[in-house]
């Protein structure tokens, strides 16, 4: 759906784009095909590199570093519980180094999962918090509902991108136009 979405946006796109051009607005647009066809391969593509590499990068861009058991014997202790309860394989264990109070299940499938938390959040929170949070997470990986949310982040940010990119191309094809007409009466002044 999000793909087609993005189809239907580029759509929209090159269908405004070719009555700019032509001043003529065709039902059936040509550029908008075309430009539909690009955003869907382009939806599709991400989507495959995300599915392929996007738990890594979220690893990579998180700083998450894998822990031993002996590190953190009560957080391995929780998370084999849930995997367990949730009848999943269990998944990596990795931590981030900072005071915040967060965590967060990455990975497309059961059999790539990590849990990541934080060392504030294993320094603040009780066996019975910390259960309530890995058991959220460990949800999270028996749904697959972090494999949904890469391919939604994705395609999102692809349109959200396209998006941007023409606004600021507007803005400044409206700030070069202005810069013009400026010139002309300048010009114009002079002659006169």
């Amino acid at each position: 759906m999000l793909t087609a979405l993005a189809a239907l946006f580029g759509y929209l796109i090159g269908w405004v784009l070719e009555g700019q051009i032509t001043d003529t607005v065709a039902m059936v647009s040509y550029t908008g095909l075309v430009a539909a066809a690009v955003m869907a391969s382009a939806s599709v593509i991400w989507s495959g590199v995300s599915l392929a590499f996007g738990s890594r990068m979220v690893l990579a861009m998180a700083d998450a570093k894998p822990i031993e058991k002996a590190d953190a014997p009560q957080l391995f202790n929780v998370v084999e519980e849930m995997s367990l309860a949730a009848g999943v394989p269990m998944p990596r264990v990795m931590v981030m180094e900072v005071d915040a109070l967060n965590a967060f299940a990455t990975g497309t499938s059961t059999s790539n999962a990590a849990i990541v938390v934080t060392r504030g959040l294993l320094d603040t929170l009780n066996r019975e918090e910390l259960q309530g949070v890995i058991g959220h997470e460990m949800g999270h990986i028996a749904n697959l509902d972090t494999r949904y949310m890469t391919i939604v982040g994705v395609t999102v940010g692809l349109i959200a991108l396209v998006a941007s990119m023409i606004l600021r191309t507007l803005q400044w094809a409206a700030i070069a136009a202005a810069g013009a007409a400026a010139i002309a009466r300048a010009r114009a002044v002079r002659r006169s």
